[in-house]
């Protein structure tokens, strides 16, 4: 129908229709809350997620499943603030928010960097290559990459027409 599960809820409410039948809640399953990610949980019960998570929490139990643990080796924590946290988290394969939440709990601060200096070699690249594969070479933020592709007119690297090589 095109509206939100909200929108709905909202709407039987209103007209006092009660839900497709009430969700079992058995002893097995309130054993896996908090052990199964709550997605897995709602797909075998065909419900939503939201159900599952507001069931774990009116137990009180909090919901630590679906965060993968991140390795911080030496070298990334060598990197942290001393280089963008897009950069570092393009290169870890994790959230921009997880890598500054490390550089904020050691206590590390985001230090000042030096303006870039566009070459001509770098500027060439600019939508023939994507963002972030230009920023990461430079060791800037994808961001400051669009932005001055952005200022110089020229489109976003879209990739059409190039062998996988080229890609």
């Amino acid at each position: 129908m095109g509206v939100s599960v909200l929108s709905v809820r909202d709407k039987r409410y209103n007209l006092g229709v009660p839900r497709l039948g009430k969700i079992s809640w058995t002893p097995e399953l309130i054993a896996s809350l908090g052990k199964e990610p709550d997605k897995v949980i709602a797909q075998a019960m065909g419900i939503s997620r939201t159900c599952v998570s507001d069931k774990r929490r009116s137990l009180g139990m909090r919901h630590t499943l679906g965060r993968r643990k991140i390795a911080w080796t030496s070298e990334f924590i060598a990197r942290l603030g001393t280089e963008p946290d897009e950069a570092i988290a393009h290169d870890m394969g994790v959230s921009v928010v997880s890598v500054r939440g490390k550089r904020l709990s050691i206590g590390e601060r985001l230090r000042k960097y030096t303006r870039v200096t566009w070459t001509d070699e770098s500027i060439a690249r600019l939508g023939k290559e994507p963002d972030t594969s230009i920023a990461r070479s430079m060791g800037i933020s994808g961001q400051a990459v669009g932005v001055k592709r952005h200022e110089l007119g020229i489109p976003k690297y879209s990739g059409v027409g190039l062998t996988p090589r080229e890609k």
